[in-house]
């Protein structure tokens, strides 16, 4: 992986550990399909295409949005042209679950899962950061001493 950062300041490195959680944490309800990204988002019953079939994903996955995709199967242009076996079934299995795929009239909306309102804020983001983790049974007693400031100790 680079440490270069891209145009927008964030290196691949960034994007392999962070996108599970990323999309763990957003699920999307189709509506016309115009605002959701066709490969990169969990439009198919709450996973991606890129995930589903991944053999079909050439390097850069081309931004098309789901309504611009379905319309006469234009999906089927930025697929990898020299299909493996697996490549094949991928798409066959893929193909199936888009034909089922009707898009609605509304805008398409996006939720953030971490949270009850569904709306992301940066509290959320930060309290499922620490989400799982182990407190540390003296942390109280730590923070309330009465030990004077220039006392300094580590642990």
């Amino acid at each position: 992986m680079d440490k270069c950062p891209g145009p927008n300041g964030f290196t691949s490195r960034f994007y392999a550990a962070c996108w599970p959680v990323i999309k763990a944490a957003n699920s999307v309800a189709l509506g016309d399909g115009r605002d959701t990204t066709f490969w990169l988002d969990p439009w198919l019953d709450g996973e991606c295409p890129k995930d589903l079939a991944p053999a079909l994903v050439l390097g850069n996955v081309a931004s098309f949005s789901v309504a611009a995709g379905c319309l006469g199967n234009s999906w089927t242009a930025s697929i990898n042209p020299n299909l493996s076996e697996e490549g094949i079934r991928q798409f066959l299995l893929l193909w199936d679950r888009i034909a089922n795929v009707e898009l609605g009239s509304g805008v398409d909306s996006f939720r953030w899962n971490w949270i009850t309102t569904g709306q992301f804020s940066a509290k959320s983001a930060y309290l499922a950061f620490f989400e799982g983790r182990v407190e540390f049974a003296g942390l109280d007693l730590v923070w309330s001493s009465k030990a004077p400031s220039r006392c300094k100790f580590f642990l």
